[in-house]
C-alpha cells in the first residue's frame, strides 16, 4: 500500500529519488513480516527508532526523567548504552535472552490491560517479530566501531496536491558510514508543521487539507529530513500564471515559489510608498517632507536605485544596524551591573560595532573582532593592560576605543559565568541554534545529543572574565591601595570615577586559562576533572596546541562554505527586519525541524552574502532593489 501510494500518488518524484529506493535494503516491515525472518535487527539502526515510533522512550512514557513502572530509557534514544542496559540488565531483564517469547519488552506492549501505554502492536506483527529476533539472537548492543547515520533523506523531495483528500506517502532513506542505504520509513517519528495545509499518520501517508504549503518532518535516530508539501491556493498556475518581471535574482526566486501557488504579487508599490518602506527598513527614520517633495518630483530612471546607495551613507543606517548587532550581541549594561563599569561597556561595545558598520568591514571581520576579543594582548602584563583600560576612561583626551582589533566585553556578560552558558549563548548568538534541550537529552527537533552539547562546550572552558591566577596578587595590590569602600558596585563606580579623573586603576579582564583548565563562577580556574574532546556542532572532534585559542577554530569553522549556520542565520535574520518574517522564521531558530519557506531564495542569499566578502550593505542593497 505504501509503495504504490508513492509512485501513483501526488508527488514530484526525482529519477535519483528512484534509484535510492532502488539499491536501498527493504524497509523492516517487509523483512520482518514472517516469524521466521533469519536477519538479526541492530539495536541501533531498528531496535531504537522502533522504540521511539512506538512512543517508547517519549515524554509521556519510559523517556520522562522518572520513566515508568519502575523502566526508564533515554529521552528520544539518545543514549544507547543507558537503554541498553536497562533492557537487559538486572535480575528480571526486560529483554530476556533465556525466555525471549516471555520478554516483558514483548508482553507488556501487546497487552494493553497490563500496560500503562495501551497496547502498541499486535502479537505476530513485524515489530513483535523485529523485537523477538533482537532478543533471541542475543540482545546486543552497539558496537565500539559501529557505523554511524551521515544523511536522511525523503523521497520524493516535493509533494504537490491539487485537491483535499489527496494522499501520498513519503519514503525516507537512511545512509551510514559503511556505505549502506536502508529504507527507515517504518522506523521514522512523522509530524507536520501546519495540520490545516496537510496531515501526516505514523506510516508516512500524507493528506492534503487546506489550500497552501508547508512542510513534513521525519525523525529517525539523530537526522531530520523534510519534505515540502503545497496546494495552489488558486486556479492561476502553469498556463494560466500572467507574466510577472523577474528583474533581480531574488524576484525570480520568489516567483518560482508563488506561481507553484497560483499566488500572483501585488503590483508595485508608488514612489511616496517605496520611499517610506526603504527608509524605514535601512535607516530606522521616516523621510523628512522636503526629501520626499524631492524625490517625487524627480522623474529620471534609476532614481529608486540612487536612493538606497544614499541611504546606505547614512549616519541613521550606521545607528538602525548597529543597534541590531547590538541586540544580537547582548550589548545591554544590565549585563555588566556590580563587576564593571555598566554603561561604558555597552558604550564602547556600540561604539566599537558603529565604526566596523560605517566602514562596511565584513560581518565575519566584525564577528571575529568579538569572538576572539581578549583584554590584554599577547604579552602585555597586567600593569599594562590596566594602563591601557583606565585610559579609555579618561575625561580629557581618552584612548579610542574603536581602535581596538578585538571588543572583548562579550565574553563578560554575568550571563556568561559557566562554560555551558557561554556555549548556549553563542550557539543562538552567532549560529541561530539553540541547544539548551542537549544540556539533558537528544533535541527532539534537531540532530544534537549530549556528546554534541558537551563537545561544542569545552570548547568554551577556557575562558574567562576575572583576574587570572598569576596576577591576583597585583590586583589586589591595587585594590589595597585605592582603599575603595562599599559594596561590589560602589567600589566599581568609585574606579570609574578615579579612571576619568586620570588615574589607573585596576580592572577584571577577558582572559584566557591554560590548556586542560576550566573557568567557572567568578573568574575562578578549575581543574577538568573528565575532559571531552572539543568539537564544533556538526562536525568532528578538534585537536588543538596547548597554547591555542579554541576560539580561533571557532571563526574558521563559521567561515567554511559548508557551514551551514554563521552567514544563513544573518541574512535570515537582515530579510525578518525587511518583510517582517524570516525565510525561516522564527528568524533565529535554525534546527532542522523549522525548514525555510523557499529554500532556493535562503541558498542565493547565503552564498552570495559569502561571495561578497560578508558585506553587510551587499546584502541590504539586494534586499531593497527587488520589486518583492
Amino acid at each position: 500500500m505504501l509503495l504504490s501510494l508513492w509512485t501513483t500518488g501526488a508527488g514530484i518524484v526525482r529519477s535519483e529519488d528512484l534509484t535510492a529506493a532502488a539499491q536501498a535494503i527493504s524497509p523492516a516491515h517487509e523483512r520482518y513480516r514472517a516469524a521466521g525472518a533469519q536477519e538479526v535487527p541492530d539495536f541501533r539502526r531498528h531496535l531504537v527508532p522502533l522504540l521511539g515510533r512506538l512512543g517508547c522512550n517519549g515524554r509521556a512514557c519510559h523517556g520522562s526523567f522518572q520513566g515508568q513502572g519502575g523502566f526508564r530509557l533515554s529521552l528520544f534514544g539518545y543514549d544507547y548504552h543507558a537503554d541498553h542496559e536497562a533492557l537487559t540488565g538486572g535480575e528480571a531483564p526486560r529483554a530476556d535472552v533465556a525466555d525471549p517469547a516471555g520478554s516483558l519488552m514483548l508482553y507488556k506492549p501487546t497487552h494493553g490491560d497490563e500496560h500503562g501505554g495501551g497496547q502498541r502492536f499486535e502479537p505476530g506483527s513485524w515489530q513483535f517479530h523485529l523485537i523477538r529476533r533482537w532478543i533471541e539472537s542475543g540482545a546486543r548492543g552497539v558496537e565500539p566501531n559501529a557505523p554511524k547515520l551521515v544523511n536522511l533523506t525523503a523521497a520524493p523531495r516535493e509533494i504537490v496536491f491539487s485537491s483535499a483528500g489527496e494522499r501520498a506517502a513519503l519514503r525516507v532513506f537512511a545512509e551510514w558510514s559503511d556505505g549502506s542505504v536502508e529504507d527507515v520509513t517504518p522506523l521514522c517519528r512523522y509530524q507536520t508543521n501546519d495540520e490545516s495545509i496537510a496531515e501526516v499518520d505514523g506510516d508516512g501517508v500524507v493528506t492534503s487539507k487546506e489550500r497552501g504549503d508547508t512542510h513534513i518532518i521525519a525523525f529517525y535516530d539523530s537526522g531530520v529530513a523534510v519534505a515540502p508539501v503545497l496546494r495552489p491556493v488558486s486556479e492561476r498556475i502553469g498556463p494560466q500564471y500572467p507574466d510577472v518581471p523577474t528583474p533581480t535574482k531574488i524576484d525570480e526566486l520568489i516567483v518560482a515559489k508563488l506561481r507553484k501557488l497560483g499566488i500572483v504579487p501585488s503590483e508595485i508599490c508608488s514612489d511616496a510608498e517605496f520611499l517610506r518602506r526603504v527608509s524605514l527598513d535601512m535607516t530606522g527614520a521616516l523621510p523628512t517632507p522636503q526629501e520626499i517633495e524631492t524625490f517625487l518630483a524627480d522623474t529620471s530612471p534609476g532614481k529608486r536605485a540612487r536612493k538606497i546607495e544614499e541611504l546606505l551613507e547614512r549616519p541613521t543606517y550606521v545607528a538602525r544596524w548597529t543597534t541590531q548587532l547590538c541586540e544580537i550581541t547582548g550589548a545591554s549594561p544590565t549585563h555588566f551591573e556590580d563587576q564593571a563599569p555598566p554603561e561604558e561597556y555597552a558604550r564602547h561595545w556600540y561604539e566599537w560595532i558603529a565604526r566596523r558598520v560605517r566602514e562596511n568591514v565584513g560581518y565575519d571581520q566584525l564577528v571575529e573582532g568579538i569572538v576572539l576579543g581578549r583584554s590584554r594582548a599577547r604579552g602585555a602584563s597586567y600593569r599594562d593592560y590596566v594602563e591601557e583600560e583606565s585610559a579609555y576612561y579618561r575625561a580629557e583626551d581618552p584612548a579610542d576605543f574603536t581602535a581596538r582589533d578585538t571588543m572583548p566585553y562579550y565574553w563578560a556578560k554575568r550571563s556568561l559565568r559557566l562554560p555551558e552558558e557561554r556555549a548556549l549563548n553563542f550557539s543562538y548568538a552567532f549560529l541561530g541554534v539553540r541547544i539548551e534541550c542537549a544540556q539533558c537529552h537528544k533535541h527532539p527537533f534537531d540532530q544534537w545529543t549530549q556528546e554534541d552539547f558537551q563537545g561544542f562546550t569545552a570548547l568554551f572552558n577556557r575562558i574567562g572574565f576575572g583576574i587570572p591566577p598569576d596576577d591576583r596578587k597585583t590586583y589586589q595590590q591595587m585594590l589595597d591601595k585605592l582603599g575603595d569602600k562599599g559594596n561590589q558596585s560602589q567600589r566599581v563606580r568609585a574606579r570609574l570615577r578615579r579612571a576619568q579623573q586620570g588615574q589607573v586603576v585596576p580592572w577584571l579582564e577577558v582572559f584566557l586559562a591554560e590548556a586542560g583548565a576550566r573557568v567557572g563562577k567568578k573568574g575562578r580556574v578549575e581543574e577538568v576533572p573528565d575532559p571531552v574532546a572539543p568539537r564544533v556542532l556538526g562536525g568532528r572532534d578538534i585537536d588543538l596546541d596547548a597554547d591555542e585559542d579554541p576560539r580561533q577554530a571557532l571563526m574558521d569553522w563559521m567561515r567554511r562554505k559548508d557551514n551551514p549556520y554563521f552567514a544563513r542565520v544573518f541574512v535570515n535574520r537582515v530579510w525578518a527586519e525587511y518583510f517582517g518574517a524570516g525565510i525561516i522564521d522564527p528568524p533565529d531558530d535554525m534546527n532542522l525541524a523549522n525548514p525555510p519557506s523557499n529554500a532556493a531564495l535562503l541558498d542565493y542569499l547565503e552564498e552570495g552574502f559569502r561571495d561578497h566578502g560578508y558585506h553587510m550593505k551587499w546584502h541590504h542593497r539586494e534586499n531593497a532593489r527587488s520589486q518583492a
